[in-house]
């Protein structure tokens, strides 16, 4: 089953401004994320429009304004054409990412019948995902996923519930795909260390081995000389006799 995470939310809860603190942590890490993120542009203190941004370049689009053509919602206008040039790139290639941002899956952004078919494919592959889901599409979209509702007063404890379960989702990606986790150079640089150390100490044994070979087969020689009876055997004689030649 697919490992996505929605989170819901009333607007203005605080959803997108948890992504962005999501994502800068993930990114620190090392986690490659893809996907976008959907800032509100403010003018004197109110909203008038909004824009999109790549996660991964930070190229920014227009999705909506107060002044324009397209559809509406509200009292934006829809700029489907920008949006789509910024977005659907970046859902073509979900498994070259640990993980997906989308905010969000709304009214405005539903818009794009192509962002909504390239959305389908996404929530199917085995990538995770982590989106911010309008109040209107929860029954549409909620079985794809779990979904977590982000309340007032309660952001700390959703955001370490949110978090713990996206790297739970992307550990499980990692070891489906068999993808070296996060951080394995060094894990790397251990295990050629191991095999050297290891190989270092069976050239060691064997040329110990070899000296105490040496070492045995001189011991003869020693103790024959100090035995009176074996002084009367040629040279010949006596190296037959070490090896059991008649």
């Amino acid at each position: 089953m697919p490992s996505n995470l929605f989170i819901s939310g009333i607007p203005k809860a605080g959803k997108t401004t948890l992504l962005h603190r999501m994502i800068s942590e993930l990114k620190q890490k090392g986690v490659k994320i893809g996907g976008f993120i959907s800032p509100a542009d403010k003018s004197h203190g109110a909203t008038s429009g909004f824009h999109v941004m790549n996660i991964e370049n930070g190229k920014i689009a227009r999705l909506a304004d107060t002044k324009g053509s397209g559809p509406k919602v509200n009292k934006y206008y829809i700029d489907v054409q920008s949006f789509e040039d910024l977005v659907l790139p970046i859902l073509k290639s979900p498994k070259k990412y640990d993980l997906i941002v989308i905010d969000e899956i709304g009214v405005m952004e539903l818009k794009s019948r192509k962002f909504s078919d390239a959305l389908d494919n996404i929530l199917e592959s085995n990538t995770p995902v982590l989106a911010s889901l309008h109040n209107d599409f929860f029954d549409e979209y909620a079985e794809l996923g779990e979904v977590i509702e982000l309340e007032e007063g309660a952001r700390e404890i959703a955001y370490g519930e949110i978090k713990n379960k996206v790297w739970e989702n992307i550990k499980m990606n990692q070891e489906k795909n068999k993808k070296p986790e996060i951080k394995s150079k060094s894990n790397s640089k251990m295990q050629e260390s191991t095999k050297k150390n290891m190989k270092s100490k069976s050239t060691g044994q064997k040329k110990q081995s070899k000296t105490e070979t040496a070492k045995t087969k001189a011991k003869p020689t020693e103790q024959r000389k100090i035995e009176p009876k074996e002084e009367k055997k040629g040279f010949f004689d006596t190296v037959k006799s070490w090896f059991g030649i008649d």
